[in-house]
């Protein structure tokens, strides 16, 4: 599937959902989603900006028993405009790992910290429509490819 038709589509979307928003009106459910087990999950953050962004992931990670955590994308962001932190991710991946056990004894379903911290992906290093486009760093991040992966992938839950 073309990476630009599938972000067009979601740029439509989005769009409408705003517009509906700004005119108070309300959208219809297209679908409803009646899936089974946990819904599937990509975050894109631009952690190492701010120490809000590692909380924020931090209670991602306590709430993993419920969700399939499909990707974690480290990215840019208007006040961290050239670099990315996958590093941070991973160390709090880590220090979750080392709380896990305690976390079994109340439910079950914990991930494994090695599976979370292969699902750990570096997004584009530059910020902005400038960085993106056909030949551009964006096409080809790991996390782009995560995210065409999670979105090809047969599974009718919603991502």
């Amino acid at each position: 599937m073309d990476c630009r038709k599938m972000l067009a589509g979601v740029m439509a979307v989005l769009g409408l959902g705003l517009a509906a928003t700004l005119t108070g009106q309300s959208l219809g459910p297209a679908q409803v989603d009646d899936f089974a087990g946990h819904p599937r999950v990509i975050v894109i953050s631009d952690i190492g900006n701010e120490p809000d962004d590692q909380m924020s992931l931090v209670r991602l990670l306590l709430y993993s028993n419920e969700l399939e955590i499909e990707g974690m994308i480290a990215a840019t962001s208007t006040w961290q405009r050239t670099a990315i932190h996958p590093e941070t991710m991973r160390k709090l991946i880590e220090a979750y790992g080392e709380a896990r056990p305690n976390l079994l004894l109340n439910a079950q379903g914990w991930p494994e910290a090695q599976e979370l911290l292969d699902r750990v992906y570096a997004g584009q290093p530059g910020y902005g429509m400038a960085s993106t486009g056909e030949g551009k760093a964006s096409e080809d991040s790991e996390g782009a490819r995560a995210i065409v992966r999670a979105l090809e992938r047969d599974d009718s839950r919603p991502l």
